[in-house]
């Protein structure tokens, strides 16, 4: 991006995070963006995956397809791609340079996450999308990607307690805001919900005359996983092979599967061999992914798993893989998520926790988090950067080393490896 760019979304990140469509729909309106075939795709866990195995199979049909999704890992344009495809740096300038314009002539206080939906759509427009996929930044019914009126489908991935300073203190609560982008007689597929989340989504549902599908979590059967994969089976079909892997993985992308089935009953012409091969070759970094460290001889597992389900899942996927051992954890949180959970979760399966600092405004100090560790009776040590933490985890006698706790730490991570 040019320095215009870059002073442009500066200034609007300012204006902090604002639940609210206003702005974004006039900001839309005023870009001319020609309707946009979109899945829409909220939820607490597993959006991305979700996003990742249906944008996949898609490609796989031979479909032009954009992907839009939050947060970046490494660098901005990785938000925004068609068939695998980043943004250029030029397409960024130049439409951020419109959109600066018509806000400004137009005193609309546009902020950054609207900024960038509004740049996301403006280029799946130009660029002549076939179909589009839009995760969801937080919540649904205030978030900027819910200005769309009428995607051709809304997924709603497992709904479980984060950000509840914006959506709520119950699980009824944040499942009434994911619940906003269910829309007038258009699909919704669900993750298998909580009695109280999955109450909520039906009466929205009822309420938009929407159809409405939950995962059925029997019908997800004979999982097997190691380092290398994933391995299962789901209602008729056989051994589904994923690239990503965890126990949960399956559910994830059953979820794609009841989607993408729909999609064809609405003429997309997706063969079981695009299924089977798009799902094998989805790809989701920082999501249980396994490093094998050259130089140290040792595995690296990054998990982005922020919240007390991500911790969950976690736990359980390192024991699957791994049996009763104990591991050393390099752990950052923001201050807004359940880290005292979290810990309680880690700690029993945990040989030391080296505490960071995530690269956000949000984050923790490594120090308080080592001293909420160290009341909980496991072994922690604070590091000044996630470099230093990696450097000590690296040096030490453990051939497996964990990253975890929060999706802001993995760039630091990559740099380090230089992968």
């Amino acid at each position: 991006m040019n320095s215009k760019s870059i002073n442009f979304l500066e200034k609007i990140e300012k204006r902090g995070f604002v639940l609210g469509l206003e702005n974004i729909e006039k900001t839309i309106d005023l870009l001319d963006i020609n309707n946009l075939k979109v899945v829409h795709v909220a939820g607490t866990n597993g959006k991305g995956s979700v996003c990742n195995y249906m944008d996949s199979v898609l490609k796989e049909a031979g479909y032009k397809v954009g992907l839009y999704t939050s947060p970046s890992l490494v660098r901005f344009n990785e938000r925004i791609k068609i068939n695998d495809k980043e943004i250029a740096d030029e397409d960024i300038d130049r439409i951020l340079e419109e959109i600066e314009r018509l806000t400004e002539e137009n005193n609309i206080p546009i902020t950054l996450f609207e900024a960038e939906t509004a740049l996301a759509s403006k280029y799946f427009s130009e660029q002549k999308c076939d179909i589009v996929i839009f995760e969801v930044g937080m919540g649904g019914r205030l978030d900027a990607t819910n200005y769309l009126k009428k995607p051709l489908v809304c997924m709603i991935t497992s709904i479980s307690m984060d950000h509840t300073d914006f959506l709520g203190d119950t699980i009824e609560k944040i499942a009434g805001e994911k619940a906003g982008i269910i829309k007038e007689g258009v699909n919704v597929f669900s993750y298998m919900q909580a009695q109280g989340a999955s109450e909520v989504l039906k009466n929205k549902a009822k309420e938009k005359n929407a159809p409405i599908e939950f995962l059925i979590k029997d019908d997800v059967k004979n999982i097997e996983f190691n380092e290398s994969y994933t391995k299962f089976d789901f209602k008729d079909r056989k051994n589904i092979k994923l690239s990503l892997i965890g126990d949960y993985q399956p559910f994830n992308a059953s979820l794609a599967i009841l989607g993408l089935d729909y999609l064809k009953e609405k003429n997309f012409n997706i063969t079981e061999e695009n299924l089977y091969n798009g799902l094998k070759k989805a790809r989701n970094r920082g999501r249980l992914e396994v490093i094998k460290n050259e130089d140290s001889s040792k595995t690296i597992i990054i998990d982005g798993g922020h919240n007390k389900e991500g911790a969950q899942s976690l736990v359980s996927s390192l024991k699957n893989l791994y049996g009763d051992r104990k591991f050393t954890f390099v752990y950052g949180s923001l201050r807004d998520k359940d880290y005292q959970s979290i810990i309680d979760l880690v700690g029993p399966i945990s040989k030391n926790f080296l505490t960071v600092r995530p690269d956000n405004l949000r984050a923790l100090s490594s120090i308080d988090l080592k001293n909420a560790i160290l009341n909980k009776g496991y072994n922690a040590t604070a590091f000044g950067s996630t470099k230093l933490a990696l450097k000590s985890a690296l040096s030490s006698d453990d051939d497996i080393i964990v990253v975890f706790g929060s999706l802001y730490l993995i760039r630091e991570v990559y740099e380090y490896l230089n992968i």
